[in-house]
C-alpha cells in the first residue's frame, strides 16, 4: 500500500472515531482489526496512541485553524447556553453558537 493512501485511510478512521465518539481502544480489539485487514488488504491500522498521540492531535489542530480562520471572518458570535436536569436530576448543558459572518 502506498504511504500516500496509507494516510488517506489513518485520516479518514481518526474523523470516524472524532465523529462517532468511538472509544479509542476499538483499535485493539481482534474483530475490529480482522475486519479491517479483511476489507483494506496492506493497510496498517493504528494503535491507541498513534491515534491519540498523532493522528487525532493534527486532525485537532487543523480544524482549530480552519475555526480560527472562519472566526477571524465573522463581524459577531452569538453564544446561547441553556441548563437543566431531568426529573431524575441528570444534568444536562446545551450550548448554541450563531455567527454573523462576511
Amino acid at each position: 500500500m502506498s504511504q500516500g493512501r496509507q494516510q488517506q485511510l489513518d485520516i479518514g478512521l481518526a474523523k470516524m472515531f472524532g465523529e462517532d465518539n468511538l472509544p479509542l481502544n476499538l483499535l485493539r480489539r481482534t474483530g475490529f482489526r480482522n475486519w479491517i485487514k479483511l476489507s483494506i488488504p496492506g493497510y496498517s491500522i493504528a494503535t491507541p496512541e498513534r491515534m491519540r498521540n498523532t493522528l487525532q492531535t493534527k486532525l485537532h489542530k487543523e480544524i482549530e485553524t480552519k475555526v480560527a480562520n472562519k472566526l477571524s471572518q465573522c463581524r459577531s458570535l452569538n453564544n446561547i447556553m441553556d441548563i437543566w436536569s431531568s426529573k431524575s436530576m441528570d444534568g444536562y448543558i446545551t450550548r448554541i453558537y450563531m455567527l454573523s459572518c462576511v
